[in-house]
């Protein structure tokens, strides 16, 4: 698991880079067509990553526009 969690902004940025570290190490000797992060193990990694297809994409955006336009959740997908 690589989920950062932290209780203010500075920590969570300071476990997000030890996240972003450890999948790089776990990533090391793929080649880039067969990385992948599920969403149950991160939460930070590149969206094309964690949703592979333009089409899933472009789905979850449309989405994320209807139900939190805002970004009150997130601005991911935003």
């Amino acid at each position: 698991m690589a989920i950062p969690n932290a209780s203010d902004a500075e920590t969570f940025n300071v476990a997000a880079k030890y996240s972003e570290k450890f999948i790089a190490l776990w990533e090391e000797g793929q080649e880039e067509e067969e990385k992948a992060s599920f969403l149950n193990h991160n939460r930070t990694a590149p969206l094309d990553k964690r949703y592979r297809g333009e089409v899933r994409q472009t789905k979850l955006k449309m989405l994320k526009q209807k139900w939190d336009p805002n970004g009150v959740f997130t601005t991911q997908l935003l």
